[in-house]
């Protein structure tokens, strides 16, 4: 795995690049990376709608239904297609992405993303299929490898939405 993170006027890019993912183990792993700040998020967040709107995220509730939570990693992760964000009373922390991936906040003034993964076995949620995606070369296969960016701002409380959408 490697990070790599640069500092511009107005934000920050972490690079990275992750992979192959190694398997010998017989073990699958799901690399993610996660940013933890000092911030009280009173375990609010928001992710994007598809690329649109932001939701609004409380990790472990819905508002429709009375959540049993026995899947608390799992039944927080949302797709992130654009990004997600942070809010306490004075600061807005912002992450986007240049590609989907999983996202959550698992702890109060935390994010967590998905980088890669690399799963043996299926897991009988639908797609009948491990992750285990190789590539191969002369008849030699390896895992693949990824790079992407995210790209960070911290901005005063309700100052980061324009940054968002302009981006």
């Amino acid at each position: 795995m490697y990070v790599c993170p640069n500092m511009y006027p107005n934000h920050y890019i972490l690079n990275f690049q992750v992979g192959p993912i190694p398997i010998d183990d017989g073990i699958g792993k799901e690399v993610a990376t996660q940013i933890t700040t000092t911030m009280k998020t009173n375990k609010t967040f928001y992710t994007d709608s598809n690329g649109r709107d932001f939701i609004k995220r409380i990790r472990d509730f819905r508002t429709d239904w009375d959540l049993q939570v026995k899947q608390p990693v799992a039944g927080n992760y949302y797709p992130i297609n654009l990004g997600l964000y942070m809010e306490d009373s004075k600061t807005e922390l912002s992450v986007l992405v240049d590609r989907s991936v999983g996202g959550s906040s698992l702890a109060d003034g935390q994010m967590e993303l998905m980088l890669h993964r690399r799963l043996l076995f299926d897991d009988s949620k639908g797609v009948a299929e491990a992750l285990n995606e190789t590539v191969c070369v002369d008849n030699e296969c390896q895992g693949l490898t990824i790079k992407g960016n995210f790209y960070l701002r911290i901005d005063p409380l309700g100052e980061g939405a324009k940054w968002r959408r302009s981006f």
